[in-house]
């Protein structure tokens, strides 16, 4: 038996993955930035099949839910960040029968994948590519045939290192966010409970997320009259409702295949099908005057998704930015309840290094309950659609006005809060 490709398992990778987190986080390796390809091969598919295997379906699953999961890891002083990237499927058959079907089977294995990536929750997906039987993994070995009649899955994977007091200071501002005691007193007479990062679950993680998009091109709001970017950030303030719907992302990679398909097919897609009919609105008339107003400072708002109503709070307005900050309605059978997460959410615009502007929004939370914690993949998942989606409405909103723009890949990680509380709290 002659090995033509890699033959590389699963385990292998993820024991790939644990040796090079184990050696950043130790000191083993010096801080730096850790880039490979990494590969394993999907084999032992049924003749003349492309239907997946459960134990197929086990490790794809797996894969999904890792990276999904991946994050910032942390010890004491040194943070990684991991992010693993598809690169293609590479669809085989073995080397037998007519090799037009063998091309057609090779690509319905790789497809099969896919789905399955995509059904388990993944939104950037990788490519296709049908070998057939033209690049076995193995010569031609009677014993061994079936190994060929597999799907290759090659990703990239990247691992940066830096000091923990480094990563944690993107969010200082909103973690260390203080309310204003003349919202606190809004809130107060009118029975609605903060919800801060310490009133959320003991046991729940922090979850740190940031998402951006590049300007290359100003809109224009009347022929020939560019916006400003503080014109532009009320505009998407006025309009948000319009711009965190799903249903306008088609372009954007971050939204899964499956949520644009019409039958629901997991109960992962169940629950994150729900960000797509969130509608964003004013908790009463006089909270639609004050966000319709100049000064949104104090107007209460709700993300209704589904019947279950979500609510937030404006606790800082400038130009250049605005804060949510989550609120529960203390009444017992009141409105909105508790929120899901407890944390704070910024939106603003920066300019970067090469001088465009970045409309962006970043949050930092916890999730509230018991519930919402044991299912906080569920929670932070349906929280991402809706921050993806936003990133796809102000694209939409800044191209439809004659200008440009691009979606940057969102991050979105979980700490253990204790880290996130000694850094931000305790010192």
């Amino acid at each position: 038996m002659t090995a033509l490709a890699s033959l590389d398992t699963y385990e292998s990778f993820i024991n790939q993955l644990e040796d090079f987190l184990h050696l950043l986080l130790s000191g083993q390796k010096r801080l730096d930035n850790v880039r490979f390809e990494a590969s394993f091969v999907l084999s032992n598919f049924a003749v003349n099949s492309s239907e997946l295997t459960d134990e197929h379906r086990g490790i794809l699953d797996d894969l999904a839910a890792t990276i999904l999961s991946q994050g910032v890891a942390t010890t004491d002083n040194t943070a990684v960040a991991t992010v693993i990237e598809f690169d293609q499927l590479l669809g085989r058959a073995s080397q037998t029968g007519n090799e037009e079907n063998n091309l057609e089977l090779s690509r319905a294995r790789a497809e099969a994948v896919r789905r399955r990536l995509s059904d388990s929750g993944l939104s950037y997906l990788p490519a296709v590519t049908a070998l057939g039987s033209s690049e076995p993994l193995i010569d031609s070995d009677q014993d061994e045939i079936e190994i060929n009649r597999s799907v290759e899955v090659k990703m990239l994977v990247s691992m940066d290192a830096s000091p923990l007091e480094e990563e944690l200071d993107h969010w200082e501002d909103i973690a260390e966010h203080t309310i204003p005691d003349s919202v606190k007193t809004i809130l107060d007479d009118r029975d609605f409970n903060i919800q801060t990062l310490e009133n959320a679950h003991p046991d729940a993680k922090t979850n740190l997320d940031f998402y951006q998009v590049r300007i290359t091109q100003m809109p224009e709001k009347s022929p020939g009259v560019l916006y400003t970017m503080p014109e532009l950030l009320n505009e998407i303030r006025l309009n948000f409702s319009d711009l965190i719907s799903l249903f306008n992302s088609d372009d954007n990679p971050h939204v899964p295949v499956f949520y644009k398909l019409p039958m629901l097919i997991s109960p992962i897609e169940m629950a994150v099908t729900a960000a797509g009919y969130t509608r964003f609105n004013p908790y009463s008339a006089q909270d639609e005057a004050i966000w319709l107003s100049d000064s949104p400072l104090g107007a209460v708002m709700q993300f209704d998704s589904l019947g279950e109503d979500m609510g937030v709070v404006c606790t800082a307005y400038e130009q250049d930015y605005w804060i949510f900050t989550t609120v529960g309605d203390a009444r017992l059978g009141g409105d909105i309840g508790t929120h899901p997460v407890s944390g704070n959410r910024k939106f603003g615009y920066f300019q970067d290094t090469s001088g465009h502007n970045v409309v962006y929004t970043k949050g930092i939370d916890r999730t509230s309950g018991t519930l919402e914690t044991a299912a906080d993949f569920a929670v932070f998942h349906g929280g991402h659609l809706i921050w993806v989606s936003f990133q796809a409405g102000v694209k939409k909103y800044v191209e439809e006005r004659g200008g440009s723009a691009e979606i940057l890949r969102p991050s979105s990680n979980r700490s253990d809060h204790a880290d996130i509380q000694a850094h931000f709290f305790d010192q």
